[in-house]
């Protein structure tokens, strides 16, 4: 079968090719390194390396680790600046349409019958489907933001379906993480 590609910033599970904008996008920011916003775009790159196969993972260990990256997708959404653009594009608009993508492909791991050996394969066909090229699109524009504005890269992960002949790569996330604490002695 075809490759499936991961919306990373997925990302959405397996979904969609990671990659970043050819020929320099015009972005426009209200914000930069260090902001909430670019804060939570790091923790989202480096949650989502965990699905840097995903179409080999199980039913059952996907819908152990989509929600809490849904959540961080929820949450990037809301701390969006709804000013900000990438080619005349909603950067908030981007961050909803993976929002959509990873709670679609938990409902359809969730509606899938858990000894169905396709659930996975099925789930991300369906979702492919139905938002493949969106989701491309919000994911690459949602790179060159993250890249160019909050100097964070995505993962560039190459999924395929079990079967397929491409091999998975990945690139781990760069840039700033998340700000940690210590406490005082």
């Amino acid at each position: 079968m075809g490759r499936i590609k991961l919306v990373a910033a997925t990302a959405a599970a397996s979904l969609v090719l990671l990659a970043g904008c050819a020929g320099g996008p015009v972005i426009k920011s209200t914000v930069g390194p260090g902001s909430k916003f670019c804060t939570d775009i790091s923790n989202f790159a480096n949650a989502v390396v965990v699905l840097n196969d995903a179409a080999s993972q199980s039913r059952d260990q996907l819908l152990q680790t989509l929600p809490p990256i849904h959540a961080m997708l929820v949450q990037m959404e809301a701390d969006a600046p709804a000013a900000d653009t990438v080619n005349g594009h909603s950067v908030k608009q981007d961050v909803g349409t993976l929002v959509t993508v990873f709670g679609d492909l938990i409902t359809e791991l969730q509606n899938a019958s858990p000894t169905d050996p396709n659930a996975v394969k099925n789930a991300l066909h369906t979702i492919n489907a139905k938002y493949g090229q969106a989701a491309t699109d919000a994911v690459n524009r949602l790179d060159a933001y993250a890249s160019t504005v909050c100097k964070v890269s995505i993962p560039t992960t190459t999924v395929t379906t079990p079967g397929s002949s491409t091999t998975a790569t990945t690139t781990a996330p760069v840039g700033p993480v998340a700000p940690t604490s210590t406490a005082a002695p």
